[in-house]
């Protein structure tokens, strides 16, 4: 899981009160923007918060992932409303994803300049060992004027100009940030599959409720963002994905009391979290339950027991118009293997997740190594 918040220990120069001569002592500084999932003992849950007013659109969600890869699953997930208003935020699934596992690393700046060959730029950073960093990804600087930046590098090498801890990361671009600054390695992100929902909470107090799926691509700006692509960490789905119909909820819902009035029988969004048992003696968890099977190319979804189905006149009045008829929505993998995970963004509440895969079984009368007489 990214998103996870380390403190930072900097060494700060002082004027010290006798003879104005300069010292040195350590503060501990929050440097790090940007959304972070904390065990909320209250809920109780994963939350989703952010670290400061910055936009959604701006900061990276965070991740979460199955370490196993595989073909196709069941994944049962007890989720909570968002607790952010608007479209955000969009949670995400994603499937046969090619996550990797590096750790997000944070690395001192060293020295930085462009190449003597004149085809890019460098930066030397110290802090990790050449087999623990990416091949290719992205550094942010989390120190300095420039901090919030990032840079994109193409390649590692090793530099044997310096000791054997520092590492070379070539960009095609100057790096802005200065010797002695902290930068960290950001999680990488991939284009896949990937199942969203789409939340939405009106000015009259109706919870709306929708889902695309097709593919995740990290090159397409999300739908509708009004920023620079830079910026846009959300991003879109790629031409060709479907959706459901809009599920619609006249209010807000916590699990106790009046059923709230809704557009389609059987739908309902709880909040997620604790509420008033039937017999309003104690309290007890609601949560809403995602079950999304893969099996193959095709996602099946259910929400709190109601099958989803795509639906053909929204999917057909897209930009791209998609023909769909079937219960179940398509998916084109790039690979039949894969990772689980999820994208999560400030608002989301996070339970439970539940994810199984197809029984492996082995039978000692196959292929003749038993015989019965």
């Amino acid at each position: 899981m990214t998103g996870i918040d380390p403190p930072y220990l900097l060494t700060e120069t002082t004027d010290t009160a006798s003879g104005g001569t300069s010292g040195s002592e350590i503060m501990i500084f929050d440097v790090n923007d940007q959304y972070i999932a904390n065990i909320d003992i209250t809920l109780p849950g994963l939350r989703v918060d952010r670290q400061s007013s910055t936009d959604s659109y701006r900061q990276r969600p965070v991740c979460l992932w199955n370490r196993h890869i595989g073909s196709s699953c069941l994944a049962n997930i007890e989720m909570g409303r968002p607790s952010e208003t608007g479209v955000y935020p969009p949670y995400d699934i994603l499937l046969n994803a090619p996550i990797d596992s590096n750790e997000e690393y944070f690395l001192n700046v060293v020295e930085t300049g462009p190449l003597a060959s004149g085809t890019g730029y460098y930066v030397l950073l110290r802090g990790s060992s050449f087999q623990e960093l990416p091949q290719n990804g992205t550094l942010r600087l989390l120190t300095g004027l420039n901090a919030g930046t990032t840079w994109h590098f193409d390649y590692k090498a090793m530099c044997s100009l310096h000791a054997e801890d520092v590492v070379a990361l070539i960009g095609s671009t100057p790096f802005v940030g200065l010797v002695t600054e902290i930068a960290q390695i950001l999680h990488q992100e991939y284009s896949c599959p990937c199942v969203r929902l789409n939340f939405n909470l009106t000015s009259d107090g109706k919870v709306e409720l929708y889902f695309k799926v097709g593919t995740l691509d990290v090159g397409i700006d999300y739908e509708g963002a009004t920023i620079s692509s830079d910026d846009d960490f959300v991003r879109g789905l790629a031409a060709g994905y479907a959706v459901s119909g809009t599920y619609i909820q006249d209010a807000t819902y916590n699990g106790s009391g009046t059923l709230p009035v809704v557009n389609v029988p059987g739908f309902i969004v709880y909040d997620g979290g604790y509420g008033l048992s039937p017999d309003t003696t104690g309290n007890v968890e609601y949560w809403n339950e995602l079950e999304i099977m893969q099996r193959g190319s095709q996602v099946w979804i259910w929400w709190n027991g109601l099958l989803i189905p795509p639906s053909t006149d929204a999917s057909g009045i897209l930009p791209t118009p998609v023909a769909i008829s079937t219960p179940y929505f398509p998916i084109t993998r790039e690979t039949p293997m894969g990772k689980f995970g999820m994208r999560m963004f400030p608002g989301c509440k996070l339970r439970r997740i539940v994810l199984r895969g197809y029984d492996r079984a082995y039978s000692e009368y196959q292929h003749g190594q038993l015989e019965l007489a």
